[in-house]
């Protein structure tokens, strides 16, 4: 049976509107990180924002709230632009703020507790970060979701970080 609800998106564009603003958002993160807060505080601050959205996620699902369809769906849609907005700004600042963590920029050379000489490549232990980082963002979308394509990008992910570490 299908319910037709006349208030709800009908066309793609309605539909990717609100997933179009988490790809443009990072523009305003970035420039506020860059321009007048730095990194940390707009994570900071993001996080806040997508707190409060998911706050007013929550009370959008509250009895009171759910027994006026329109006023569910108002607040349903204030969250997911308020959790938008946040997400876009956190998007746009983790990744640097990680990779500013490494604080060698050229390749060296270390000793072992065993003696042995190993050389320390920058490049590649970012890399191995993000890998790893992408590793357990495909496990959460696969115990999420189960979709098949979850289970070969986590598969592929890991051969290719399996592969750089031998």
């Amino acid at each position: 049976m299908i319910i037709d609800v006349p208030y709800l998106p009908r066309t793609p564009t309605e539909t990717h509107t609100v997933y179009n603003r988490t790809y443009v958002t990072p523009l305003l993160g970035g420039y506020l990180a860059d321009e007048k807060w730095g990194r940390f505080k707009a994570i900071a601050v993001s996080v806040g924002i997508v707190l409060v959205g998911h706050i007013v996620l929550i009370i959008s699902s509250i009895p009171p709230v759910i027994a006026s369809p329109k006023g569910a769906l108002a607040a349903l849609s204030l969250a997911i632009i308020i959790i938008g907005l946040g997400t876009g700004s956190f998007k746009a600042n983790i990744s640097p703020l990680v990779a500013e963590q490494q604080r060698h920029t050229r390749p060296f050379i270390s000793q072992t507790n065993s003696g042995e000489n190993v050389v320390v490549n920058p490049t590649l232990t970012t890399s191995r970060i993000y890998m790893v980082g992408l590793i357990f963002s495909s496990a959460r979308v696969v115990s999420m979701t189960g979709f098949i394509p979850s289970i070969s990008t986590s598969s592929s992910t890991l051969a290719e970080w399996s592969a750089r570490s031998l």
